[in-house]
């Protein structure tokens, strides 16, 4: 039995995440200690689905076609510079997402009901769409990073783009870092 480790990830374009990169780059100098997303890698979590058998990807593809058929594209845009949970205890280094959040919300419900037809994955009790910058692993110059954000935030230029499709993604992890392989995309239609 072959188990891989996969997701469900809205891409983003190439001019968003040298965007990001660049924000990335302002913010390093100050954070030493941060596990930086690569360039790469920037993507929205649409739906982590954690371990799963190889041979589940495909009821899974056929259920993501269906999803996609009946969701429309959007277009969303990034807004805001944050950290998860909150500022005492900033773990993940994120940009926010907003625009036409109804139909990006729609879209997460469908992946939701679909997969939850499947067994084993529990709805999303809160949704909270984002672009992973990096992961914070100590506090390290805690309050120049947040003095740094602040700063960033003030000048912060709302990036458009558009979304017309989603990705089934397998991560496979190593020393270096993840390496993510695409499975399948899905075009959205409704």
């Amino acid at each position: 039995m072959i188990i891989l480790r996969a997701f469900l990830a809205i891409p983003v374009p190439d001019y968003l995440k040298d965007y990001a990169f660049s924000i990335k780059k302002q913010l390093a100098s100050i954070a030493r200690d941060v596990k930086w997303v690569e360039r790469e890698n920037y993507h929205l979590t649409l739906k982590f689905l954690g371990e799963i058998k190889r041979e589940l990807t495909e009821k899974i593809k056929k259920d993501m076609e269906s999803v996609a058929d009946s969701c429309p594209p959007m277009q969303l845009e990034v807004n805001r510079l944050g950290v998860f949970p909150n500022h005492r205890r900033p773990r993940v280094i994120w940009l926010g997402i907003e625009g036409e959040m109804e139909k990006l919300n729609f879209l997460g419900e469908r992946v939701d009901a679909h997969l939850y037809t499947l067994g084993g994955f529990a709805a999303e009790k809160k949704r909270s769409f984002h672009l992973t910058l990096g992961r914070i692993r100590s506090e390290n110059n805690k309050e120049a990073l947040l003095d740094q954000l602040a700063l960033i935030n003030r000048e912060l230029v709302n990036i458009s783009f558009p979304v017309h499709n989603f990705h089934l993604m397998e991560s496979q992890l190593s020393s270096r870092g993840p390496t993510y392989l695409l499975h399948k995309s899905f075009i959205l239609k409704g």
